[in-house]
Formats: C-alpha cells, sequence, structure tokens
C-alpha cells in the first residue's frame, strides 16, 4: 500500500506565530516537525476538541505545539499556529488558535453581512424606483 503525501501549509497568522518564537533553535524544531506532517498527518497528531473540534495538534519541541488541520480531498495540511502551550494563559497556543479560528469566522461572516446589506440597499433602490 503506497502511503499518501500531504502538502504542509502555513496559514500567514500561523507563519507570524511562528515567527513570534525567540529561540531560533526552537522555532527550526517546530518548523521541521511540521514538515513532518507530509506523511500520515493524522495519525501523529493529537484531535481536538470543543472550538478545535476538526483540528490536531502535535508537539513540535518541549512544549511546543503545531495545531494544524488535514484536508484529505486535497491532501493538504494547513497549520493554523504554532507556540507554546502555557495553560491558562492568553499566550497559550490553543487559545491563540482559537482566537485566530474565531476571527477568520468573523471576517467571514462580516463579508457575507456587507453583501448581503448591499444587495437589500439595491433592493429598497429598486422597489423606489419602481
Amino acid at each position: 500500500m503506497t502511503t499518501k503525501t500531504y502538502e504542509v501549509t502555513w496559514t500567514d497568522e500561523a507563519t507570524t506565530t511562528l515567527l513570534s518564537i525567540r529561540d531560533s533553535q526552537i522555532r527550526s524544531r517546530v518548523l521541521k516537525r511540521a514538515q513532518k506532517l507530509a506523511t500520515e498527518p493524522v495519525k501523529q497528531g493529537e484531535p481536538l476538541g470543543y472550538a478545535l473540534s476538526g483540528y490536531y495538534s502535535v508537539v513540535a519541541a518541549e512544549r511546543y505545539l503545531v495545531i494544524y488541520q488535514v484536508l484529505e480531498d486535497t491532501l493538504t495540511v494547513v497549520v493554523i499556529c504554532a507556540g507554546i502551550h502555557r495553560q491558562g494563559e492568553r499566550s497559550d497556543a490553543y487559545k491563540v488558535a482559537e482566537k485566530l479560528l474565531q476571527d477568520r469566522i468573523s471576517k467571514s461572516n462580516n463579508g457575507h453581512l456587507a453583501e448581503s446589506e448591499s444587495e437589500q440597499s439595491d433592493e429598497k433602490q429598486t422597489d423606489e424606483n419602481a
């Protein structure tokens, strides 16, 4: 049986969280660990729950984590966050990942709201002109 190879990609936010790791050796280990997700990423990671349901995490270096999503249809691993696990702190990798996802959802909803409001405005103008 042939093992599938996945493409590992990083969101802009994940790249930012990676670059925020000050220790270059740790940052390098995190990057290398993420690249290993190209083979069997589901087996390597721990499935997450609650707000991060559908995502996985893997320990990259000491308390540093890589949080990612696996897209089977495109054979892609999308890294959404890389950072340290500091339970109970705002800078905890899980909390950062949750916030990044909430911000992404919020931006996408605002875009839909703006389109919807624009469509409603166009409909009002059409009704007024009729």
